[in-house]
């Protein structure tokens, strides 16, 4: 790692970025979706710049899930990243669906 607060490996032609996590270890290897090594690199800056690295280990499923099928969210980032196809109203269905059946406090348990 050399001073950085991640490495870079490569795979299929594209690389991936491990972010050095503060108790030491390093998070699950995360695509940048870039073929040379210096745009991965900057990739990886971008994305520690925006704080998208969840490092906190008691985090709640909702917290955790907050924004994250939002079309500037993680899912969807990732997605258009890798060339895939998205859409907004789906990243908008997606995060209705989250909200209404997985994290809304009225929610019925099952019997």
């Amino acid at each position: 790692m050399a001073g950085r607060p991640f490495s870079l490996f490569k795979r299929n032609r594209i690389y991936y970025i491990r972010f050095k996590l503060p108790d030491g270890t390093r998070s699950t290897a995360k695509s940048s979706g870039e073929k040379t090594r210096s745009r991965a690199e900057a990739w990886a800056i971008n994305y520690l710049q925006n704080g998208q690295i969840v490092i906190r280990e008691n985090i709640t499923f909702t917290e955790f899930s907050k924004d994250f099928f939002a079309w500037e969210g993680p899912w969807a980032t990732d997605k258009r990243v890798r060339g895939l196809r998205i859409s907004r109203s789906w990243c908008n269905t997606l995060s209705f669906l989250v909200e209404k059946f997985l994290c809304s406090k009225n929610r019925k348990g099952r019997r």
